[in-house]
């Protein structure tokens, strides 16, 4: 037996942590990777289908089975072969070759491919596997650790070598070996592996009788803990000969994501940390960011300050802390995020208990409608209701109950489910259904406190005695959750014994037809794959449906202790940056950024058509420059940056007073041009931008501070000559002040490092 291997990206199962002043933060471990099923039946023609369920951001499989004599199979446009791959037996009778390819789903790729046949034969088949690590700015690289072999010694046991290695917890392993003989059906079982969770018996496993024939199985199960997944081994119904390829597949990184490491307060302190930092490529909030491959990733700082400059300086111990690159652009506004979407590392994140307040029920035989149970107590503003019904035919209603919202629906043989839900208005009217011509209802209604938002359903249907809504697909998002499981039968009767953890809230049954529904929940502190069911009294036809929603709670967002960090991180779920990628115990050093400002006063400014004046009378006296209504005018001077400013965007905000009073909100209109002069030609233009103000009722003398604009490209460092030119555009039609713009001075906020 021969084994070849190679290892993915180091450090992909760290811990995820910031440790501050001795403290660590956490947090949890994210759940495996699963198969998307159904799989597709593999292709002996060359024209596999991909997974008909697969979704943006799954990483799609491809595996081929060849003649080992002919030349390998050439990966399809698009898809990228693994490291070692091919693995081929060296015999030629029946010798065989496997060969697996991937890549990422983006909604561009097409189905069925197209696999070229090298020679005696091909056969194909496609997986998907959903829940792995994202694509980064870095690389895009969803694995451990892979490795493949093959055994030219004919016999009905193959075996996949010791060495493969996770490097973090719940990995996904990707078994797929492929076999020379001329057989077309299943050929592989049973698969074992004392090491693995959930290991099944086949995900795939068949063949084609083309030419020489060979065929392909393929299996996956989670290796929970980090280290060598040990020895995996299939029978097979035939002695063959036999090659294979193993491989471990990471989960999403943690939802350590986007950062706004400041109070918003004008003068509050700003935070710089060291850590590794990996960049997603997606927008943020509608703002691309624009990050810079440093290489070493070892060491790194990512600052941003109050202006949304952001600088990345890497390894500090081997440079001694020179930029390598840097990058300024608008962030984010912390508007964006509310506290509802946010949590706070280490800061414990609570969640509310939900509560089952009331639980009714009602039916009826014969008729086109029903209206279900009077709520009592009334309902709770805020809270969730539910309402599951079950009816004897098949079709739909138009449309929910008004103000209801379809959370699922599942149709059977003979029979309809649905389940609706909404949030309570208080006091709410009890909700009447319509079906779609004369049947038997049963309406099953109920209320609970602290839960919020509808996370993730499934549903499934058939003929039995067990209901199930398992389907292996719907992941929930949120580690406090209440699950709900609604399961009609059509002449079942009593249902009992609920699976999963579930238990029985409710049920109902129609006497003579022993039609009945059943409405099941449980409270999750994990996130995890739905599955449940029940049992009813007797076999029939059957719907169920599954879902989910989050708790209410989080983190409350206070004003960190002195010497704290404070740390925004959006919840699981959600579209995330990753900030942070650390190895367990590794501390990392805080310097502190402050917002300062600079004022210059109109004394101090040159002119530009304006005019120089008072206002008041002594010993009351302020000097302005006086901007008139319809024209362009300014004043300029220049300015030497403080030696504590950090290299960065600076804002500009007008200080002026209103000439006259004016009632109606109204904007004047602004200009500024900055050069930096430092070894320039002083005489050569700079970089104009042109803003609206902000648009308010103005009082005559009282002061007017603007919100101002940013610098845009231009950054100024500490020490450097700086030239500023500010005008009002007053001919402008987006200049709507009418009235003398008295400006007192220029206001210059900085970020500068203490």
């Amino acid at each position: 037996m021969t084994r070849t291997r190679a290892h993915g990206t180091a450090g992909a199962g760290a811990v995820y942590s910031i440790k501050q002043s001795g403290v660590s933060s956490s947090f949890a471990l994210q759940p495996a990777p699963y198969v998307v099923t159904p799989m597709p039946s593999g292709s002996g023609a060359g024209a596999p289908a991909l997974p008909a369920n697969r979704a943006v951001g799954d990483v799609l499989l491809l595996f081929t089975e060849s003649y080992s004599v002919d030349p390998a199979v050439v990966a399809p446009a698009g898809w990228t072969q693994l490291t070692f791959s091919p693995q081929a037996t060296p015999t030629s009778t029946d010798g065989t070759r496997v060969a697996v390819f991937w890549r990422r789903a983006d909604g561009t790729e097409s189905s069925p491919l197209t696999v070229a046949n090298p020679g005696d034969h091909t056969y194909s088949v496609t997986m998907a596997v959903r829940g792995c690590r994202a694509a980064t700015v870095f690389e895009d690289n969803p694995f451990d650790d892979m490795m493949g072999g093959f055994d030219d010694a004919t016999s009905n046991l193959v075996t996949f070598s010791s060495g493969l290695i996770t490097e973090g917890n719940n990995r996904l392993i990707v078994f797929v070996v492929a076999r020379g003989n001329d057989l077309a059906d299943s050929e592989f079982t049973p698969w074992t592996n004392a090491g693995l969770f959930d290991l099944h018996d086949d995900w795939t496993d068949s063949g084609t009788l083309t030419g020489n024939g060979g065929g392909l199985a393929a299996t996956a199960g989670t290796k929970v803990y980090p280290g060598d997944v040990g020895v995996t081994t299939a029978v097979i119904s035939q002695s063959v000969r036999k090659a294979w390829f193993q491989l471990a597949l990471a989960p999403v990184d943690p939802p350590v994501a986007q950062s706004l490491v400041r109070e918003r307060a004008y003068g509050a302190s700003q935070v710089v940390w060291t850590a590794n930092v990996f960049l997603s490529t997606t927008e943020v909030d509608g703002y691309a960011l624009a990050v810079h491959d440093i290489g070493d990733r070892t060491k790194q700082i990512l600052s941003v300050d109050d202006f949304g400059n952001m600088a990345l300086t890497g390894n500090l111990a081997a440079s001694g802390g020179s930029t390598i690159a840097s990058s300024n652009f608008t962030w984010g506004a912390a508007s964006k995020l509310d506290a509802s979407d946010i949590i706070e590392l280490g800061a414990s994140v609570s969640y509310l208990t939900p509560v089952r307040v009331q639980v009714k029920k009602t039916s009826v035989t014969g008729s086109a409608s029903l209206t279900a149970a009077a709520w009592s107590p009334a309902t709770t503003a805020g809270n969730l209701l539910l309402m599951a019904i079950h009816y004897t035919l098949t079709g739909s209603p138009s449309v929910p109950p008004s103000g209801w919202t379809e959370g699922k629906t599942s149709t059977g043989a003979t029979g309809k489910l649905l389940l609706y839900y909404k949030v309570a208005a208080g006091a709410d009217a009890a909700p009447a259904v319509t079906a779609p011509g004369s049947c038997d209802i049963i309406i099953i209604t109920s209320e609970y406190t602290n839960l919020a938002t509808f996370d993730a359903a499934q549903s499934r249907s058939g003929s039995s005695a067990t209901p199930t809504f398992n389907s292996g697909d719907a992941l929930s998002t949120q580690t406090d959750e209440q699950w709900f499981g609604v399961v009609g039968s059509m002449a079942g009767g009593t249902q009992s014994l609920p699976t999963d953890g579930f238990a029985i809230v409710d049920q109902l049954v129609i006497g003579g037809s022993q039609q009945s529904l059943a409405l099941l929940d449980k409270h999750m502190t994990v996130t995890a794959l739905i599955k449940g069911g029940d049992t009813t009294a007797a076999s029939a036809d059957w719907a169920a449906v599954g879902v989910t929603f989050k708790s209410t709670g989080g983190a409350t967002i206070g004003t960190p202790a002195t010497g704290k960090v404070r740390v925004y991180t959006k919840k699981p779920g959600s579209e995330s940056l990753l900030l942070y990628k650390s190895d367990a115990g590794t501390e990392y050093s805080l310097q502190t950024l402050q917002l300062r400002s600079l004022f210059i006063p109109a004394g101090d400014l040159k002119l530009d058509s304006a005019t120089t004046g008072t206002l008041g009378t002594t010993p009351n006296l302020t000097s302005i420059v006086a901007y008139a209504d319809a024209a362009t005018q300014g004043a300029y001077t220049n300015l030497v940056m403080p030696l504590d400013a950090v290299t960065a965007t600076i804002k500009v905000r007008p200080i002026w007073v209103p000439g006259s009073t004016d009632g109606v909100a109204h904007t004047v209109r602004w200009s500024m041009n900055i050069k930096i002069l430092t070894a320039a030609d002083v005489t050569a233009a700079g970089t104009t931008v042109t803003w609206t103000g902000d648009s308010a009722t103005r009082t005559a003398n009282v002061q007017v501070v603007e919100a101002g604009q940013l610098s845009t490209a231009v950054t100024p460092a500490a020490g450097e000559d700086v030239r500023l030119l500010l005008q009002r555009i007053g001919a402008d039609g987006a200049d709507t002040y009418v009235g003398i713009v008295n400006l007192l001075g220029i206001r210059i906020d900085y970020t500068s490092r203490i």
